[in-house]
């Protein structure tokens, strides 16, 4: 269950990018936040959110290599704030691009544990009447877009 509050997103931006910025460091990558002034507000449970950003660019960090970047791009459009996670990293094969949201896939080049990381992350999106998408080029990068509904 969600715990839902009408809230400014950028509080939760400066959260993560807070708690992700000593990663990026450790591991040479160059992290950008950038986002526009006087978002609205979005009807959220925080602490959700910050996991499925936190595990997305976790991922983007695993698969940047070292002196890349990982861009954390966030604006409003239509009815929709828009949260956009770009690397540079080696990127998803096309024809495992369709499986990566499934439960407990793994693909070839996978880091993962367990598998079941971006299916959470999905279902969370969801939940909010959100949409999460990926898109990625083997050895260009990847970009995630999640668009959450404006409160």
């Amino acid at each position: 269950t969600l715990k839902l509050k009408d809230m400014d997103i950028t509080t939760v931006i400066e959260y993560v990018k807070k708690h992700m910025m000593p990663l990026a460091m450790r591991n040479n990558i160059n992290f950008h936040v950038e986002y526009e002034s006087n978002l609205p507000k979005v009807s959220i449970d925080a602490d959700r959110i910050k996991q499925v950003l936190i595990n997305i660019l976790d991922n983007a960090f695993k698969f940047t290599p070292s002196g890349n970047d990982v861009v954390l791009n966030t604006w409003h459009e239509d009815d929709y704030v828009n949260i956009v996670i770009r690397d540079t990293g080696c990127g998803i094969d096309k024809d495992e691009l369709p499986k990566v949201k499934e439960k407990f896939f793994k693909g070839k080049g996978s880091k993962s544990q367990h598998g079941i990381g971006l299916s959470i992350c999905d279902e969370i999106v969801k939940l909010h009447g959100g949409t999460l998408e990926i898109d990625s080029k083997l050895n260009c990068g990847t970009k995630v877009t999640i668009r959450l509904p404006v409160a």
